[in-house]
C-alpha cells in the first residue's frame, strides 16, 4: 500500500534528499491491544522532485474520516512534505497536489481493502471504525516530534 501511494503521488513530489527505507507493521493484541509482533519492510523509495528542501518539521497530513462526526471519528497522518515547487507564495501546498496526494491515497486504501479493511483503532475500548474518506488540506502540518530531535545549538552575544 505504502508503494502504491508514493509511487503514484508524493515520489515526484518530494526532492532527492527524501526517501523511504523501511516500513513498520506492527500486530496488536486483541485482549490487550499492546504490540506482540513487528515486520520490517525495507523499501527504496526516494524522490524525483527537483525543488529545494524545506523545513523538516512540515509535512503533508493525510486525514481519515469515518461516518462518525466526531474526533473518534478521525486519525491522520503525517508524510513528509515536497519539495518547495509545491507550495504558493504564500506558503500553502499547491491545491492540485493536496487533490493528488487525496486521491492516490484513497486508491492505494482500496486496493489495500482486498486484503484488510482500513479501520481506525481505539485503544481505550478497542474498537474499529471503517474509514469512509481521506482528507489533505492545503496548509502544512507540523509534525513537533521531529524538533524534539534536533539538538538546539545556542549562540551567546
Amino acid at each position: 500500500m505504502v508503494t502504491a501511494f508514493v509511487t503514484t503521488s508524493l515520489q515526484a513530489m518530494w526532492n532527492t534528499h527524501t526517501q523511504i527505507s523501511e516500513v513498520f507493521t506492527d500486530q496488536l493484541d486483541p485482549l490487550t491491544f499492546k504490540n506482540v509482533a513487528q515486520s520490517q519492510s525495507a523499501l527504496a523509495i526516494v524522490g524525483t522532485g527537483t525543488g529545494g528542501s524545506v523545513s523538516p518539521t512540515n509535512c503533508i497530513v493525510v486525514s481519515k474520516l469515518t461516518a462518525l462526526p466526531q474526533k473518534k471519528g478521525r486519525g491522520r497522518m503525517f508524510w513528509p512534505s515536497p519539495d518547495d515547487t509545491h507550495y504558493t507564495t504564500g506558503g500553502l501546498l499547491v491545491q492540485a497536489d493536496c487533490a493528488t496526494v487525496a486521491t492516490a491515497f484513497k486508491n492505494a486504501a482500496t486496493s489495500f481493502s482486498a486484503s484488510a479493511t482500513p479501520v481506525l483503532f481505539h485503544r481505550p475500548d478497542g474498537t474499529t471504525i471503517d474509514i469512509a474518506n481521506y482528507k489533505v488540506g492545503d496548509k502544512p502540518g507540523q509534525q513537533r516530534r521531529r524538533i524534539n530531535k534536533v539538538v538546539n545549538t545556542y549562540s551567546i552575544a
